[in-house]
């Protein structure tokens, strides 16, 4: 039974939702974000144009089909607020929203691409627990729908539970994920992809990237493109 939209509008006034990064009240048929901070998202178009810097984090570590990145990071920015919402707040509704938003701004691209299969990055289950949800897997799952190429959660398992690695050093960040993502024998015994679109939040140093990589590409003939919603200058 639907609600009646009297009381619909009655509830958005008692209770507005807000916009994620400005905080402003938000018309009631608008999710997540305002008019105005969308438009301010810094956009980075990796689809359309190859961005070096973006590049330069892989260079002789590893070979990627595809690199997709909406939105370029920087502290104390709006898509900080974005990103710290699905990370920290479990926002699970604005993970798919990115992920679905991004999906259509890249359908026709990931097309061409002839993706076989979506991989989240995983959590190791005791901080996934600890978080409540895989923000990457509800992005995911929001690409997933718009592209219509299936998204397996547990393709991908995470072998150990460090530390933050916030404030390490990308040699650092590299040595301590060494070996950390290993292939789930069940999910690829099902069907071998020949190419797999990994999908994170965001992207740093590109470290996490490097280490499912090296899980992934233990798939013979296997291409792996990323996808991100976010991506560090």
């Amino acid at each position: 039974m639907n609600t009646p939209r009297f009381l619909l509008d009655l509830l958005s006034l008692v209770y507005p939702s807000l916009c994620i990064c400005c905080g402003h009240v938000l018309p009631r048929e608008v999710l997540h974000i305002c008019a105005k901070c969308r438009y301010e998202l810094p956009k980075t178009r990796s689809h359309l144009i190859k961005i070096l810097s973006i590049r330069e984090k892989f260079q002789n570590i590893i070979t990627l089909e595809a690199i997709y990145a909406q939105y370029y990071f920087n502290q104390n920015s709006l898509v900080q607020k974005l990103i710290h919402s699905i990370k920290y707040d479990a926002n699970k509704e604005l993970a798919f929203s990115l992920g679905r938003s991004y999906a259509h701004e890249l359908l026709e691209v990931i097309k061409r691409q002839q993706i076989d299969l979506i991989v989240p990055v995983p959590l190791h289950p005791n901080k996934e627990k600890e978080r409540g949800y895989n923000q990457s897997f509800e992005i995911a799952r929001g690409v997933s729908t718009v592209v219509d190429v299936p998204v397996i959660k547990g393709f991908l398992v995470r072998k150990n539970h460090k530390a933050s690695l916030t404030h390490m050093t990308k040699p650092k960040r590299i040595k301590t994920l060494a070996h950390a993502y290993r292939l789930s024998k069940k999910e690829v015994s099902l069907n071998v992809p020949k190419h797999i679109l990994l999908v994170d939040d965001v992207m740093t140093t590109g470290s996490t990237v490097i280490a499912c990589f090296e899980a992934l590409s233990l798939i013979p003939n296997c291409k792996i493109s990323v996808l991100v919603i976010a991506v560090g200058q």
